[in-house]
């Protein structure tokens, strides 16, 4: 490339008043008059370097995005994980609301289409549309779950009629909804620090293990006094409630929004760029490989780090073990509580070692606590491996929006690559588990460790890509801090 047809560094075009340009020593001058952003031109596009930019770091208005973002995250994949409570209460009616897979159904088609919807808008939140996203976002989960409260009574014989309802307003309605808020809720907040990134984000990452240990015992306990109906109208409007506080506090940073593909005959309008939403490609470099591979690992990640949670109930049924008493359900919710620690516990170790290598780390413990679930039969090492499994599950998640904001050095479009990272995270998902459950159909004790084995294969396989894109970013240096 012609470095002299290029504005670099420290150089200006300055337009006299004869309307010659003229090329000036600038740098002091400039970097002062642009004290957020500097920006170099290469051929028609524009580029910004993440160093170029002002992170706060803190602040008031800083930590009230966090908050912001919590309270999203607590309202959406709170909801999202609480999903075990309402796949029991569904099969638990006489009859049945429909089989135990069909009704698994609804929970998987509604993460699926929070990730799916989430990567589409990616592209539109560069552009600046976040504000319209939240709002939408939490009027359509909050009409989701009032369509569900709408629905017809169970066990009066219109069990199909009642399954579609459900699956229509709480699978699909509330996933397209939720990824609406999806990458405002950590996109934000990336764009207010740099030095606390990872810690900011585990902590908004946190709200969704707390939604997922508070909602389950809300629900219990209000379904048993007000009945569903009811009880899905107060989760209503406690979700409205959150979602529209997150919505007035996030406030998107508007000196790195990306303008570089705006013209004048290009559609305006939120919904016509959402229309236009598969531009959020915009943001991939074809030649940047230590993203790419990092998001095939995330593919990897995301196909088994969510099934046991969906089936550490089920095999613990199955395999016999005694539990003194205490409910099988209540598994679920140690998971939550050990991932809310593992987020905070993460976020701060890798605002020292880095994100990426902090994740290594904790995908090589979660590897062999996932092997050693094989051996599980009594109740002690049960109640271990939940606590740790959910404490490691929880440090991994949180570190991903980190890790890509740390491989993109651009960040007018760090949505459009978290968009991307989501999109596959979400196909994952879609299909990790419905294969373990395959597997463990085998029968017995046979199928359920072929299940595990194929678990902990998928974590490792996710730790070797992750390590390949590391040493593709910096090689061997076990000290760089990426």
């Amino acid at each position: 490339m012609d470095r002299n047809s290029n504005t670099v560094a420290g150089t200006a075009d300055v337009e006299k008043d004869g309307g010659e340009l003229d090329r000036v020593q600038s740098l002091p001058a400039f970097a002062d008059s642009l004290p957020t952003t500097a920006t170099r031109d290469i051929g028609n596009d524009t580029m910004t370097r993440e160093s170029d930019y002002m992170f706060p770091d803190g602040g008031f208005e800083a930590w009230l995005q966090v908050v912001g973002g919590f309270l999203i995250t607590a309202n959406t994949w709170g909801l999202v994980n609480m999903w075990g409570t309402f796949q029991t209460y569904y099969s638990s009616q006489t009859p049945p609301l429909a089989t135990g897979s069909a009704i698994s159904w609804i929970g998987s088609i509604q993460s699926f289409l929070l990730l799916l919807v989430g990567a589409l808008c990616g592209r539109p939140f560069d552009l600046g549309y976040s504000r319209s996203m939240m709002w939408s976002g939490a009027v359509i989960i909050t009409a989701a779950l009032l369509l569900t409260s709408l629905s017809g009574e169970f066990g009066q014989g219109n069990g199909n009629q009642v399954y579609y309802q459900v699956l229509l307003s709480q699978g699909i309605m509330a996933g397209l909804g939720m990824g609406l808020t999806l990458v405002p809720q950590v996109a934000i907040v990336a764009s207010y620090f740099k030095r606390k990134r990872s810690l900011t984000i585990g902590i908004v990452t946190v709200g969704g293990s707390v939604g997922g240990v508070v909602y389950p015992i809300v629900f219990r306990r209000l379904v048993d006094k007000i009945g569903f109906h009811w009880s899905m109208r107060t989760l209503a409007l406690i979700v409205f409630i959150g979602l529209m506080s997150s919505a007035l506090i996030l406030k998107q940073r508007k000196d790195i929004i990306d303008r570089s593909v705006k013209c004048d005959d290009e559609p305006q309008g939120f919904l016509a760029r959402l229309l236009g939403a598969l531009r959020f490609l915009k943001g991939i470099t074809w030649g940047d490989w230590p993203y790419l591979v990092f998001v095939c690992s995330m593919f990897w990640l995301s196909m088994g780090l969510y099934c046991p949670f969906f089936y550490i109930e089920r095999f613990t049924i199955d395999i016999g073990i005694d539990m003194h008493g205490l409910d099988t359900a209540y598994l679920v919710s140690f998971m939550n509580s050990g991932g809310a620690f593992g987020r905070i516990i993460s976020g701060l170790l890798a605002d020292f070692f880095g994100p990426i290598t902090t994740q290594i780390t904790f995908i090589i413990l979660c590897t062999l606590t996932l092997f050693s679930w094989l051996s599980i039969s009594t109740f002690s090492p049960l109640i271990t491996f939940v606590v740790m499994y959910g404490f490691l599950a929880g440090a991994i998640i949180a570190l991903p929006p980190t890790s890509v904001a740390r491989l993109t050095s651009n960040m007018s479009v760090l949505g459009s690559r978290l968009g991307v990272m989501f999109f596959m995270f979400g196909l994952a998902t879609l299909s990790g588990p419905p294969i373990a459950g395959a597997l463990a159909g085998m029968g017995g004790k046979k199928g359920e460790n072929a299940a595990k084995l194929y678990l902990g294969a998928l974590m490792l396989l996710a730790g070797v890509f992750m390590w390949w894109a590391r040493w593709l970013k910096v090689g061997f240096k076990l000290r760089t801090t990426i």
